[in-house]
């Protein structure tokens, strides 16, 4: 008798988590490469981050994605945590084998410099001077992200400095910390910027930066993605900036887990970026 194929489970935790496009680009993923799986969002409590880890291994799952608020909490109940994961303090990607064991890692740093590699490749060679506006957990990716790069002056601006103290403690001792109301000086003698806040997102108070005065090399990197275009980006385009927004972030970090849950390494490619695009258009 014929073997019956293993059909292939993964999922998303997060709270809220209808926001989220994961399900989407893993379901697009799946229907690409005729994979037998399914990739299942989850809306848990925050009393419920192990009992769900616990359901995902009696049901079988190969792992799941966990985003906000969770991404702290998660690593509590993993056997293994990556390297990075553990630097950084967050996690956002978890797989079960086949014993049971649940490992944990963070593939925000990898898609944060996927997505910088592949919009402009010679970045490393123009870039010496690095601003970075937050001091959250996408602020420590990023930060960890840099870290072994060779950048002379890397500085974090943020409204309050307990947690870029706490991001210079833990990660990167070579960090710089800057007051917020020195913003404008900063960003004139940058190479890059990133927006690492939530400022400019749907929803939230615009970022209100003066591209003008930055270097005609310099790129600003929004990590924001709803909306395509932030007032950041609008800014950096109309000044002829080199810029780059979220959304191939986004898609970068995800391979990684993918090829983990169902066996295939997928391509990020224009096809798969022009389907993001059409999907947060029809979510205007």
């Amino acid at each position: 008798m014929r073997k019956p194929k293993r059909i292939r489970l993964a999922g998303v935790l997060g709270n809220p988590i209808a926001h989220s496009l994961s399900p989407n680009l893993h379901g697009f993923w799946i229907k690409r490469y005729a994979i037998d799986g399914y990739y299942i969002p989850m809306l848990i409590n925050k009393n419920e981050v192990g009992k769900s880890i616990e359901s995902l291994k009696t049901l079988g799952f190969s792992g799941a994605n966990v985003t906000i608020p969770f991404k702290e909490e998660v690593i509590k109940y993993v056997d293994n945590v990556s390297e990075i994961g553990a630097n950084i303090g967050a996690v956002n990607t978890i797989s079960i084998n086949t014993e049971g064991e649940v490992s944990a890692e963070n593939t925000d740093v990898y898609g944060f410099v996927k997505n910088l590699d592949s919009a402009v490749p010679e970045w490393e060679n123009d870039v010496n001077n690095v601003v970075i506006l937050g001091g959250g957990g996408a602020s420590r990716a990023v930060v960890a992200a840099l870290k072994n790069k060779n950048i002379k002056t890397k500085r974090i601006i943020n409204r309050s400095i307990e947690k870029p103290y706490l991001i210079k403690e833990e990660i990167d001792k070579g960090i710089e910390i800057v007051n917020w109301n020195n913003l404008a000086d900063i960003v004139e003698d940058c190479d890059m910027l990133i927006n690492s806040t939530s400022l400019g997102m749907k929803g939230q108070p615009s970022l209100e930066i003066d591209t003008s005065i930055m270097k005609k090399k310099a790129i600003v990197y929004d990590l924001v993605y709803t909306p395509l275009e932030t007032e950041l980006i609008k800014s950096a385009k109309k000044n002829q900036i080199r810029f780059i927004g979220g959304l191939g972030m986004l898609m970068f970090q995800a391979l990684k887990g993918f090829e983990i849950w169902f066996g295939k390494q997928p391509e990020a490619d224009e096809e798969t970026m022009l389907f993001l695009k059409d999907l947060l258009n029809e979510k205007k």
